[in-house]
């Protein structure tokens, strides 16, 4: 009976495991067959959970330019052995070795080399939950961020070795959540930026005997750690690792003084290098969070008086580092109203642990606007002094313009400035022409300087107070021409020959010349006195008579008007029989006997002008077209002025000389 009843378990332990057996799937080794990427792929695609994938001691290219992708979790795979490995050869042809996203890998007795990407991970690119390398070297391998390795995910590293992989970060590792190595050698590893060996933004843990041996970086030569703990044992060597100073350039929050362009170098490295030995492996955000032997990391500060050039648009200026946060220089690079380019370079030369370190900062920089001033300096000097402010705009390489408004008190020579605020369809109106229109001609240059100027404060013809606008410039040079020359049509044998600006400014100083000049004078003394300010100003030629035309601001925008240069006050109306010797006029009879007096385009700043262009004199409307409608139908409305208020509109040909 008790036979019996143990064949009766044997046979229903039997059907059990049978059952048992189609629930599950013992862990398998599989072998590849073949020798390219593919072949791997195919095979990681058939495994299951727990399996190892054995490579054996061939190696492995891609065919196809495509990775391999590891999805599956619980999956090894490994080489032959420690002394034979597997090799995976990413042939430098855009190729990435591997992208793992499978929870707990692990990898053995592999070899990674010649990857190259321009995304992150040269050879392997990882976010699996936990991956384990033993044994395994990464050689030539370039990318992105992170060489070799590229992790998004805990990362453990034991008996590795990373031999020539550059990245622009992390040159062999890029780490960002949870990094541990062992008995691991990094040598000759590269970061154009931060961390020639590694860079890390999590925690991260360097034990047994690893070795740091000649990596370097622009930051970190060996490790960049970011806000992040690191932690390195007594038994890590650091040797000959070399990056630069962290040496960069930047303009300081007050950007600008007068004349000036002040520069800020600041030295980065020196709040963040670590020195382990006679190295400086490690450059760490904070370096309180860095423990070496379980002691916080000391940081490294280069020695004030430390020299390093300063290059600035290819000029050297040998400077010394002056403090332990950097250094200040003050440039005379002061900007013109053009766009004008600046280079700053500054090298450290570097020698011993450190490598020679250059950085550039470019911007470029205008005058974009000045406004000039009279201002009552001192009232015991009875006169006006120029003051000027310029809006300073500087462009940075990322586009971003800051604007700076700089004052200060100026030469008399900014009372001619003007001309840079002048549009470059409007330039031509500010040439000069030897004889006529004698622009910055000496006697011109004096004599603008003293109309724009009071030389008392008392003067009957004191400059004007305030901003210096175009329009006060203007009302000013008018004023002062209308009252010092004279007209005089004809002389006896014939006409008065006309006078550039030059000449008839000489008749109206030299008390032995008379001062007379006709309407072309007039004009010419006009223009050269307006150019010399820095506005433009055109000649209008109608029949039997030159006048002006110039340009003035309103509301942010240029636009013509009409200037009589013979008047000071703006209209002029005068009596029925009167003949001024001022003011353009001239006197005819009409078919019907009425005496006729044609007047001068009057100006636009005098009389009663209004907005709409209305002029009003005696309760009656005259029309006045401004310059630009001159310039557009070529013609203009002069008026008759009958002593019995017959008025009449005489439609007159406009020239337009320069």
């Amino acid at each position: 009976m008790k036979k019996e009843h143990n064949i009766k378990i044997f046979i229903l332990l039997f059907f059990v495991s049978v059952i048992l057996s189609f629930g599950t799937v013992s862990a398998a080794y599989n072998t590849i067959n073949g020798s390219n990427f593919d072949d791997i792929q195919n095979t990681i695609d058939s495994s299951n959970s727990g399996d190892t994938i054995l490579l054996g001691n061939k190696t492995y290219y891609s065919n196809t330019n495509s990775n391999i992708n590891l999805n599956s979790n619980n999956i090894i795979i490994k080489g032959q052995s420690s002394s034979s490995k597997a090799i995976l050869d990413g042939s430098g042809s855009q190729t990435q070795i591997m992208v793992i996203r499978g929870n707990n890998v692990r990898l053995e007795n592999l070899i990674f080399r010649n990857a190259k990407t321009n995304i992150f991970g040269g050879a392997i690119s990882t976010s699996s939950a936990n991956l384990n390398i033993v044994n395994c070297d990464f050689i030539n391998n370039n990318a992105l961020n992170g060489g070799a390795i590229y992790s998004t995910a805990n990362l453990n590293i034991f008996g590795a070795t990373f031999t020539n992989n550059r990245a622009i970060n992390g040159g062999a590792i890029y780490s960002s959540s949870g990094l541990t190595i062992d008995k691991s050698t990094f040598f000759n590893n590269h970061a154009s930026s931060n961390g020639g060996g590694i860079y890390t933004s999590s925690k991260t843990s360097i034990k047994g005997n690893s070795k740091f041996n000649s990596n370097s970086a622009h930051k970190g030569a060996a490790i960049f750690s970011k806000k992040n703990s690191l932690t390195i044992a007594k038994t890590v060597k650091f040797n000959k690792n070399k990056a630069s100073i962290g040496l960069s350039t930047s303009l300081v929050n007050k950007v600008v003084q007068y004349g000036k362009t002040k520069l800020k170098v600041k030295v980065n490295g020196y709040n963040n290098n670590i020195k382990i030995g006679g190295d400086v492996p490690i450059w760490a955000d904070n370096y309180k969070s860095v423990k070496i032997n379980g002691k916080t990391a000391k940081k490294y500060v280069v020695k004030p008086g430390t020299k390093f050039k300063l290059y600035v648009n290819g000029k050297a200026i040998n400077t010394k580092f002056k403090s332990k946060t950097g250094s200040y220089v003050d440039i005379n690079t002061y900007p013109t109203y053009e766009w004008k380019d600046f280079t700053f370079t500054a090298t450290f030369n570097g020698g011993g642990i450190f490598n020679k370190s250059t950085t550039k900062f470019k911007f470029s920089a205008r005058i974009a606007n000045t406004d000039v001033y009279n201002m009552d300096k001192n009232k015991k000097s009875k006169r006006y002094y120029p003051y000027r402010k310029d809006k300073l705009q500087i462009k940075l390489s990322n586009g971003k313009i800051i604007t700076k408004t700089i004052g200060q008190y100026a030469s008399d020579n900014a009372y001619l400035l003007g001309a840079e605020k002048v549009p470059s369809n409007l330039r031509k109106f500010l040439w000069g022409y030897s004889g006529v229109a004698d622009v910055n001609q000496s006697s011109i240059s004096k004599q603008t300087l003293k109309i724009l100027v009071s030389s008392s404060l008392k003067s009957k013809s004191s400059g004007a107070k305030g901003l210096l606008t175009p329009e006060k410039k203007l009302r000013a040079i008018q004023s002062w021409v209308g009252d010092n020359c004279v007209y005089l049509y004809e002389v006896p044998g014939g006409l008065i020959p006309p006078a550039g600006g030059a000449e008839v400014l000489k008749r109206i100083n030299n008390k032995s010349i008379k001062n007379d000049t006709n309407c072309v004078g007039f004009s010419n003394l006009f223009v050269s006195l307006a150019r010399t300010a820095g506005l433009p100003v055109s000649y209008i030629n109608i029949p039997g008579h030159m006048i002006v035309a110039a340009y003035s601001i309103k509301n942010g925008k240029w636009y013509g008007v009409i200037i009589e240069p013979q008047t000071s006050s703006g209209n002029v109306y005068p009596n029925q029989d009167s003949f001024y010797q001022k003011g353009p006029m001239d006197i005819v009879w009409d078919s019907n006997g009425n005496k006729i007096i044609y007047y001068g385009i009057e100006s636009v700043f005098g009389g009663d002008r209004t907005l709409d262009g209305v002029n009003y004199y005696s309760g009656l409307p005259i029309p006045l077209w401004d310059y630009q409608r001159l310039l557009d139908y070529s013609n203009y409305y002069n008026f008759a002025y009958n002593p019995n208020n017959v008025y009449k509109y005489v439609l007159c040909d406009v020239l337009y000389v320069y």
